[in-house]
């Protein structure tokens, strides 16, 4: 199947499945007054001006919950079909890259930087203009996104579940079971409130802001491994240091230029949060690496560079003695990350008033994390 009837075929889906919750909610005769809308404002962009005369008159006489029930409908389905349409352009990128492999994708930051390197750019030039690369992406405390996390996160889940579909494995029970999981996103999406019930708090602001951090984790680290892989496939054995060459700001919380609600107070809050929030995910991580590197001493001499690392934290810290008492003396790398897990501990216990200020973090290394 082609991806161009792959679209038509997931806007079909939606709609007719989005027409049904209309139809249960709200009725037949509110779902036949939009299928007659869309028919009048299809044929309008065609150029027919006795329905776009017919279309005026309707929309003029409908009252006031006609309106909202047309309203909700347009602006849901085109929600639909915008992320149909996403998913569309992810899949038109995807068969590209398969094109043009073993080639990079157009471009893409392995393009750009085989074409440095076919144009003469020497490594030493290389990695001199990577340090000179820094784009900061800054979120606004007036973010010109304004849709609510519950829509996001239903869209998210029905993007999930047309992703699951795509499977040319299904069974027919696991078939019928994503469509229903799919109708019943649909209709929590329709019964969700588009507006705000009341205006955002600066606090309000900055945990929206918040939602985006798992989304920034995992595609910055995607990023970097794209670069990191493009050097080594554009100048082979050199070995470059990859500097922070992507970072992110934030005025949420910070934006103390006669924002009469940001406060000192509220600012303090914002950088406790953004650091516990931080600490958190490094957490999670470290949680992930710990259950999947079961590698044993044994069988990886890998290890003995670890235990060394080891042994100088007991020796600064001796209470991690008693941390990795119960764990097995075999598993370096897990006594390893219960040593990191340790140190994020201590930091994310820390008392930010009483820590230097800059200019004297030697004597806080006691708290750094890895």
């Amino acid at each position: 199947m082609s991806t161009d009837d792959q679209l038509r075929r997931e806007i079909d889906l939606l709609g007719r499945m989005f027409g049904d919750v209309i139809r249960r909610f709200e009725g037949e005769t509110a779902f036949n007054l939009i299928e007659e809308t869309r028919r009048l404002a299809r044929l309008s962009s065609q150029g027919d001006m006795e329905a776009a005369d017919e279309l005026s008159r309707l929309l003029q006489n409908l009252s006031l919950e006609e309106l909202r029930i047309v309203v909700r409908a347009f602006s849901t389905f085109l929600e639909l079909a915008n992320l149909a349409e996403d998913r569309q352009r992810v899949r038109v990128l995807r068969e590209r890259a398969a094109v043009a492999h073993p080639q990079p994708p157009r471009e893409s930051v392995q393009e750009a930087v085989a074409m440095l390197a076919e144009r003469g750019m020497s490594a030493a030039d290389a990695a001199a203009l990577l340090a000179r690369i820094s784009v900061e992406l800054v979120f606004t405390a007036h973010p010109t996104e304004a849709k609510r996390r519950s829509l996001r996160s239903k869209q998210r889940a029905i993007r999930g579940l047309m992703r699951e579909l795509d499977s040319d494995l299904l069974l027919p029970n696991e078939m019928e079971r994503l469509q229903t999981q799919l109708r019943g996103e649909l209709i929590k999406l329709w019964q969700t409130d588009f507006i705000r019930p009341s205006a955002p708090t600066v606090t309000l602001e900055v945990q929206r802001g918040l939602s985006f951090q798992p989304v920034l984790w995992a595609a910055v680290p995607r990023v970097l491994r794209e670069l990191r892989e493009a050097l080594a496939t554009a100048y082979p054995g050199v070995e470059f240091d990859i500097p922070r060459v992507l970072g992110f700001g934030s005025w949420m919380g910070g934006d103390r230029d006669g924002h009469p609600f940001v406060t000192p107070d509220i600012t303090a809050q914002t950088c406790r949060w953004l650091r516990s929030a931080a600490i958190e995910a490094h957490l999670e991580n470290r949680r992930v690496l710990a259950d999947s590197l079961s590698i044993s001493r044994r069988q990886s001499p890998a290890c003995a560079r670890l235990e060394e690392r080891i042994d100088a934290a007991t020796g600064n810290w001796p209470v991690l003695v008693s941390e990795l008492a119960d764990h097995g003396p075999l598993e370096s790398y897990r006594r390893w990350l219960r040593v990191i897990r340790w140190r994020l501990e201590q930091t994310a216990a820390a008392d930010l008033h009483s820590l230097p200020r800059a200019g004297s973090y030697a004597t806080t290394d006691q708290f750094a994390a890895d």
